[in-house]
């Protein structure tokens, strides 16, 4: 999708979307955003890459399992 050409809400909206894809979570996100589709799709392979709260994973405060650091 190419956002240069988006403006007011749509770009808030596309902002949003995907501040709720980094931050992960439910509620607890800040953004009020729920997902579907193909977004919901990504928050689940997301959360599987990277564990819940999305730097709480197998590596712990962020750091990827077997870095070593």
């Amino acid at each position: 999708m190419d956002t240069s050409t988006e403006t007011g809400a749509d770009a808030g909206d596309e902002r949003l979307r995907r501040w709720r894809l980094v931050l992960g979570g439910e509620g607890g996100d800040g953004t009020g955003r729920s997902l579907s589709g193909t977004d919901a799709a990504m928050d689940q392979t997301l959360e599987a890459l990277y564990g819940p709260g999305g730097g709480d994973g197998p590596g712990g405060a962020g750091v990827a399992a077997g870095s070593g650091g």
